[in-house]
């Protein structure tokens, strides 16, 4: 069997950040859309560790423009207090295109997010996940409550994200969580689609937003709290 490179598994993302009380008007829009888009599967919390180097380069390429950039975060789902189950994702970016490189991490145990001494074996496990030169540190970890969609022909899917917090993981004193508030919704499709999905769009009012949580987040001011 043919090994697939990444450029074949390439997909559109694209985001739009809406006020937070806009999550209604913003699920109503995309199901009376020309996508007529449909519940994918049931909602869930959505946790995830971004990890960055010392100068934050993933910031820095983000803010000055650079198109192609690669993430590195770990993912779980269910309580943001402890980390259960995670997933290495790298995250690659080209423009609007991306692709993501995933795999198990595999945990003698659930990690304590609030205990500082938990992340250094955790931080040892990813940067040998990563083969990279550069040591990359746990920067801060955003949770949100997903909503999943997809298009009733099941070609295009999307999400819509609300209640999102974060917490930079260089505060470990600090039990709060802040608010970010906004929501994020956003498109996935195949990039053969492209031309297919520029045809539909037309009837939702939208305006294409550079809205990464993971540098929004690292950029606010911790002034909101949230249990």
């Amino acid at each position: 069997m043919k090994k697939k490179n990444y450029e074949e598994e390439m997909r559109y993302e694209k985001k739009w950040i809406y006020n937070n009380n806009s999550y209604y008007q913003t699920l109503s829009s995309l199901m009376r859309s020309n996508f007529k888009f449909k519940h994918h599967h049931e909602n869930r919390i959505v946790n995830t560790v971004y990890f960055d180097d010392f100068n934050l380069s993933n910031v820095l390429d983000n803010v000055e423009g650079q198109k192609d950039r690669v993430k590195h975060r770990l993912r779980w789902y269910g309580s943001d207090r402890y980390i259960d189950k995670p997933i290495f994702e790298m995250k690659h970016k080209k423009a609007f295109k991306t692709y993501k490189k995933k795999s198990f991490m595999t945990l003698k145990k659930k990690i304590d997010v609030n205990n500082i001494n938990n992340f250094v074996d955790l931080k040892k496990k990813f940067n040998l996940k990563v083969k990279n030169n550069h040591l990359l540190q746990p920067k801060i970890l955003i949770s949100y409550k997903r909503t999943y969609l997809i298009s009733s022909d099941n070609l295009i899917r999307a999400t819509i994200d609300q209640d999102i917090k974060y917490k930079k993981l260089n505060k470990f004193n600090d039990n709060f969580f802040h608010k970010f508030n906004n929501i994020v919704m956003e498109m996935k499709y195949d990039i053969n689609l492209d031309t297919y999905f520029r045809n539909l769009i037309n009837n939702i009012s939208v305006r294409y937003s550079k809205s990464s949580k993971y540098v929004n987040c690292m950029l606010l001011p911790s002034r909101e709290f949230s249990n």
